[in-house]
């Protein structure tokens, strides 16, 4: 949503310089020169990129900072160097716009007028990736910072990889403890008690699924009685834990649970109240954002809540979440990226 927020309000500049363009041409086509008209339209993106580009310097310079932290604590490897990458990119892409805007141009009309499409089409690529980062890492932070209503049926944990004893691993750990504050926190306000659902399949090191290790740690050290548990032990990524969970909770009821987790009088559990049951996801906090995206596409009607990580990992984990949304996404967004090339580029061609 933030994505076409940012790009909304350099869509609706041009638009406005585009109608000002057209009646300024109508008006006086006789003042109003063809090289003039040119120089507006490409100026419309340069000058996004000037006016945001403070803001990339910063955003910039924090990003690879974090990411020399990171490489003082993690191995040198290509995913940990993402954010120097991209805070490379960001810096010399806004340069390299500032020179091609910048420089002299001499030759024919038509020469110009090529001569100013491609810099609109190149102006119009960096501002929409400009847009989808800077869309996307204020959806992120929002996101991870959000407390949702403490009026909960279920709490999913997300999990991920644990210690071959079958231990959690720090990230792990932080994912069901922040789970399991929120199910106390809730509990202690409202009375209300919600169903845990550890979530995670069994990988090919794994000597256990993941749920299974992470209702462990919730039985043995958070002191968490197994009729509070519910595992989905199926799941081999974010989207499985969404829609198997989803699935799960669907099907939860009385008869169908006549063991140790059959669900006591203040706990959910009827086939009836599950299609309106109240959801949460405990993730990490930068995994957030992307997994609210995949419970999204999986159905699963559910807010997220982020556990804390260290400040320098936060970034360059986001990064990854995002070129992973954009990999799921890639048809769409290069769909859409070469109609907005091809309209900013067409207008720059036709306008006479």
């Amino acid at each position: 949503v933030l994505f076409f927020f940012f790009f909304g309000v350099f869509s609706l500049t041009t638009v406005i310089l585009l109608a000002v363009l057209t009646v300024q041409k109508l008006l006086k086509p006789e003042r109003f020169t063809m090289l003039t008209a040119y120089s507006r339209i490409s100026g419309a993106s340069y000058t996004f990129i000037m006016v945001t580009f403070p803001v990339i310097l910063v955003f910039s310079a924090m990003l690879a900072v974090s990411n020399i932290e990171l490489l003082r604590h993690e191995r040198r490897r290509l995913a940990n160097l993402l954010g120097l990458l991209l805070s490379g990119l960001l810096v010399a892409g806004a340069l390299l716009a500032y020179f091609l805007y910048g420089r002299d141009f001499s030759g024919s009309e038509m020469q110009m007028r090529i001569h100013n499409t491609l810099q609109n089409l190149y102006a119009t690529v960096y501002v929409y990736f400009e847009c989808m980062l800077f869309g996307a890492v204020v959806s992120g932070l929002r996101a991870a910072r959000h407390i949702p209503d403490m009026d909960k049926d279920y709490i999913l944990i997300l999990g991920c990889g644990f210690r071959k004893d079958g231990t959690l691993t720090p990230l792990l750990r932080g994912r069901a403890d922040r789970a399991v504050r929120f199910w106390r926190e809730q509990r202690e306000k409202t009375g209300k008690t919600a169903m845990l659902v550890p979530s995670g399949g069994q990988g090919p090191n794994e000597v256990m699924p993941e749920a299974e290790a992470i209702a462990r740690y919730l039985v043995q050290d958070c002191g968490i009685s197994e009729q509070h548990i519910l595992k989905e032990d199926q799941s081999l990524n974010t989207y499985q834990n969404m829609l198997f969970s989803k699935q799960l909770i669907e099907g939860w009821s009385g008869a169908d649970a006549a063991g140790p987790n059959a669900p006591g009088p203040d706990m959910p559990g009827t086939s009836e109240d599950a299609t309106v049951s109240k959801t949460i996801f405990a993730t990490t906090n930068y995994h957030v954002f992307r997994s609210g995206v995949w419970a999204s596409l999986a159905g699963l009607k559910a807010e997220g809540i982020g556990s804390k990580t260290k400040w320098w990992f936060w970034p360059n984990a986001f990064i990854r979440e995002c070129v992973g949304l954009i990999k799921n996404r890639i048809r769409e967004e290069v769909l859409l990226l070469v109609i907005l090339a091809a309209f900013f580029g067409t207008i720059s061609m036709v306008l006479v």
